[in-house]
């Protein structure tokens, strides 16, 4: 509480002093191998090794350790009040068939909330209102694809709210988990099929008042995050192969935001302001977009695409490694932006936040 009171107050004293964004943004590193999506205040959750305590990473570069999680505990989400849900194994167990326990973390309290009425559960999110939804592994007479060989296993969305388990189903063979959840228990869910061919394909699904919907694209569209309004940004396959950003809207329509005059782009983030982060791909197809030495990050903003490598202020240090933004995976409330940073070879160079300039 204290520390969101401090972060209005700054926002207030930098109002007051009228100061704004430049339109310019720092590029700090993320100093950590394992991290996770920043919350509104610019906090993020972090592991620098196996081993290692997991750490509340704030703005201003300082961090704080979390209390009271076992060192098997992998933490999946955060949100505004720092608070975060992950699973641990089952207390005593140590065999690696051991049950996934759903947790959640608060002010230096470990609530373990057990499997939630499946065999094992995986939360992947946490709202504001301590709501959580991921996978939850339960007893099926015939396994799903995903299931390992042998057991009568399949994995479903669920949500749970208000100390209830809302197990949101899956079609029979395929698996389920919930992506993203926000405040209004609005849900991207994301299921896993087998073709014809064999192959696995992800279809993005919809979770809007209490009912699963279908998103348009027939199977061609992956959506990757969620805000307040329950807008979805989204990435969609077009017919000739290559793939387009796009916007879903709440009612289901759809908005493509182009492609910056390249031949594809993605959308991965999308304020609650409705900007989107993502990348454009500028070479000539979606053949060449595992080349990572191509592909810029970009805003989606006002009906334009903003490229945001020439936008970029990099240290010294990193100036002489020649990096570029190739991706932008997430952007908070306060404008801050999670990217992935590629060097001249198009390695991948690590994790960056870039933090909006004032002046």
């Amino acid at each position: 509480m204290i520390k969101r009171i401090l972060i209005v107050a700054l926002a207030l004293g930098l109002a007051a002093c009228g100061k704004h964004p430049t339109g310019r943004y720092e590029a700090v590193a993320v100093p950590s191998s394992i991290s996770h999506r920043i919350n509104a205040h610019g906090i993020r959750v972090a592991k620098a090794a196996k081993g290692q305590p997991w750490l509340l990473m704030h703005a201003d570069g300082s961090s704080d350790p979390v209390s009271g999680l076992p060192d098997d505990a992998q933490v999946t989400g955060i949100n505004d009040k720092d608070e975060l849900t992950g699973y641990i194994q089952s207390p005593g167990c140590k065999d690696s068939t051991c049950p996934a326990h759903a947790f959640i973390w608060s002010e230096g309290k470990l609530s373990d909330l057990g499997t939630l009425g499946g065999k094992s559960a995986h939360p992947q999110a946490i709202n504001n209102n301590g709501d959580i939804a991921g996978s939850l592994e339960v007893t099926s007479a015939q396994p799903a694809h995903c299931a390992s060989s042998g057991s009568q296993t399949e994995y479903h969305p669920f949500v749970y709210s208000g100390g209830k388990t809302s197990d949101l189903g899956a079609p029979p063979g395929d698996c389920g988990m919930v992506l993203r959840l926000n405040d209004q228990d609005d849900a991207i869910i994301v299921y896993t099929k087998v073709d014809d061919a064999g192959r696995h394909i992800d279809i993005s699904a919809g979770y809007h008042d209490g009912k699963v919907t279908a998103l348009p694209g027939e199977g061609k569209l992956t959506a990757y995050e969620i805000n307040a309004a329950g807008d979805m940004a989204a990435t969609l396959t077009t017919a000739d192969g290559n793939y387009h950003a796009v916007v879903v809207h709440r009612d289901g329509s759809t908005q493509d935001l182009g492609t910056g005059g390249y031949c594809c782009s993605a959308a991965l983030g999308i304020g609650d302001d409705g900007t989107i982060a993502g990348y454009v791909d500028t070479g000539t197809s979606s053949a060449d977009a595992s080349k990572h030495d191509i592909l810029h990050a970009v805003l989606f903003r006002d009906g334009k695409t903003v490229e945001l490598n020439g936008l970029t202020d990099w240290s010294d240090a990193d100036k002489k490694k020649n990096l570029t933004v190739g991706l932008a995976d997430f952007i908070a409330a306060d404008g801050e932006i999670l990217t992935q940073a590629y060097d001249a070879q198009g390695k991948f160079a690590g994790l960056y936040i870039l933090r909006p300039e004032m002046k």
